[in-house]
């Protein structure tokens, strides 16, 4: 079990180098608004954008359209279509992240390891697997921290992306 461990780990930070984000196209203010209305209101988390918040700056319609497209792709799970808008955004490998706004870059590997259960039935006899749980989360924790591999979000738990 303690090698599955490794594994994903290993994983987790050579998915860094194909973390995609979403981006909004080049286009009019007005169409990049709608495109921003659309996946605030559709699901993304624009709480990062009001004013103070840590994306507020640079106050664009461009910037916080990019902020709101990718919100809205991550927490859609890069579902294929996720980052069209009509044709107004697109999927990059580029980190669009600036300043103080980290933008999210959830690689498919590690979506969902910060849910696994600390504890299940198969696992009552196998404190190992338990310390190999804690240790990657702390791992994955301080790689996010310092900009390796994104932020850590959590599946099907809102707000904790």
């Amino acid at each position: 079990m303690a090698l599955f461990a490794l594994a994903v780990l290993l994983l987790a930070f050579t998915g860094s180098s194909s973390a995609t984000w979403c981006v909004c196209k080049e286009g009019s203010d007005a169409i990049l608004q709608k495109t921003l209305d659309y996946a605030c209101g559709a699901g993304a988390d624009c709480n990062p954008l009001h004013q103070n918040g840590p994306c507020f700056q640079p106050n664009t319609v461009r910037a916080h359209c990019n902020y709101a497209v990718n919100s809205y792709f991550q927490r859609k799970g890069q579902a294929q279509g996720s980052c069209d808008f009509a044709g107004t955004a697109t999927v990059t490998a580029s980190d669009p992240s600036t300043g103080g706004c980290s933008y999210p870059a959830s690689a498919r590997i590690r979506k969902c390891l910060m849910s696994l259960p600390l504890r299940d039935q198969w696992m009552e006899k196998e404190e190992s697997v338990v310390h190999d749980i804690h240790w990657l989360r702390k791992s994955l924790y301080l790689s996010s921290l310092f900009g390796r591999i994104g932020p850590i979000c959590c599946c099907d738990q809102p707000g904790r992306e």
